[in-house]
């Protein structure tokens, strides 16, 4: 839906089209005296309509505009212009193939009369990735807007601020295609700017040091993510003696990136620690590692940090709800998954007011069973994708579906299988669940079991079987 526009402006910028287009049919190079002034008054009539939303009328505009800029003998970053403008109103009327067209001959004009490496090109290659998205051409999108970054790179210095708008746009895209390194990369190189704008510990540069954080907790890279976290913490101390939000979710991450780690890959819990001989303090080989064997267990630190967050909250006079809901329900997961339901659910029980309190729309993680702790068998992850991955290739997923019974602890005590798959498959993961552990349902304050709850996990399959069909 367009932005409103008094119709004596719609209608005045018709007539000007009318005209203009009138004029433009007409011209020829031999006859290119129309001059800038009809130019200018086109490009007025075409952002009017624009701005009216009469996306019709806006492309007929724009190619009359094209047409009588070329008529006028123009080229280089003038005809440039007028192809982009042409664009962005095929994209309004929902026709990203001409728009793409159209932009691609812009970026070629532009590299012929600028060069590889003008910041002209910035926009239209940002444009020309939106055209691409618009066409599910992710791969695309993303390898134009990183050549954006690179151009502003060439440009306007390594450490230029214009291009965190980019980086803004292609990391979320990258995400979405499995382009790991390429997300990896550009958010490192948004702290860095941060860092060189501001000084490396400054809070300006917490927001985007928390995103790098969160990112690598999402591709499982716990100790990448601590890393990160600590730091922040470490920023956020410096201002009111660590008595702010920034501080209390650095040290949430930093338990947050423990107990996952524990719950997802238990294998690499500990494995620095066992490798240290006590005698010598030398690495010893894996080898002899595995022969030693370790404890795995929740690492005192995340629970330590956890505890930390919620005693500044404790002494705040008034702590903002949400964030003290988020530390309790932490904690809560945090002894839940150690399976010590009578530690975590006074937590869950503190918290549980919190959230009811939000009310709206905001999902209270306590009105249903939520998994805390559940290790599906190694076969069942033997062919899993990086998790940045999945998203690009999920078929490879099969879906397994559980009735359940959660009780009142989080404990599960019935587990009956709701999909027909292969008995092997079903049976282990069956025996799993068994072993889960789940934030159980609240109602009025208190926990209560929940029968019949659906639950569904993953089996995955080698790519070619995948791949194959039956």
């Amino acid at each position: 839906m367009g932005i409103p526009v008094p119709p004596s402006a719609v209608a005045r910028a018709l007539v000007l089209v009318c005209l203009e287009v009138g004029s433009a049919s007409s011209l020829t190079a031999a006859s290119a005296d129309a001059g800038p002034g009809a130019r200018a008054r086109l490009a007025e009539s075409l952002q009017e309509l624009m701005s009216a939303g009469a996306y019709v009328e806006a492309v007929n505009a724009a190619s009359s505009f094209v047409e009588l800029t070329e008529s006028s003998g123009i080229r280089g970053s003038s005809l440039s212009m007028a192809y982009q403008k042409l664009a962005r109103a095929q994209m309004g009327l929902g026709d990203a193939v001409a728009a793409e067209t159209s932009l691609q001959t812009a970026l070629d004009l532009l590299e012929e009369s600028q060069g590889f490496a003008s910041p002209r090109l910035l926009q239209p290659l940002a444009d020309l990735s939106a055209a691409y998205q618009a066409q599910g051409k992710t791969a695309e999108a993303v390898a134009a807007l990183d050549r954006a970054v690179a151009v502003s790179h060439r440009s306007l210095g390594l450490f230029n601020r214009e291009q965190l708008a980019l980086i803004d746009r292609l990391v979320p895209l990258g995400q979405e295609s499995g382009e790991w390194v390429r997300v990896d990369r550009q958010l490192h190189q948004a702290v860095m700017v941060e860092v060189r704008t501001y000084g490396f510990d400054d809070a300006m540069v917490l927001p985007r040091l928390t995103r790098l954080a969160r990112w690598y907790e999402d591709t499982d890279r716990m100790e990448l993510a601590r890393v990160e976290w600590r730091r922040a913490v470490h920023i956020a101390e410096a201002e009111d003696g660590g008595r702010n939000a920034a501080t209390i979710r650095g040290l949430l991450g930093i338990a947050r990136s423990y107990r996952l780690q524990f719950v997802r890959d238990p294998d690499s819990v500990g494995i620095s620690t066992c490798r240290v001989d006590p005698a010598t303090g030398e690495l010893t080989p894996l080898t002899i590692c595995a022969d030693l064997g370790r404890q795995v267990k929740l690492d005192q630190e995340g629970e330590e940090a956890a505890l930390d967050a919620l005693r500044i909250l404790d002494s705040t006079p008034e702590p903002p709800p949400r964030l003290l809901a988020e530390t309790l329900l932490e904690l809560g997961d945090w002894y839940m998954t150690a399976h010590d339901p009578a530690r975590a659910l006074p937590y869950y029980e503190r918290a549980w007011p919190l959230l009811a309190e939000a009310g709206g729309t905001a999902i209270n993680p306590l009105s249903a069973p939520r998994d805390v702790y559940f290790r599906p068998p190694r076969l069942a992850l033997q062919h899993r994708l990086p998790p940045a991955a999945e998203a690009a290739v999920p078929a490879n997923a099969s879906r397994v579906e559980f009735s359940l019974t959660v009780e009142a602890d989080g404990a599960v005590s019935e587990v009956r299988p709701l999909t027909d798959a292969p008995d092997a498959r079903t049976s282990r993961l069956r025996r799993a669940l068994q072993h889960a552990r789940f934030s159980p349902r609240f109602v009025d304050g208190h926990p209560v079991p929940t029968s019949e709850y659906r639950y569904a996990t993953e089996w995955y399959e080698p790519l070619s079987m995948a791949s194959s069909g039956p």
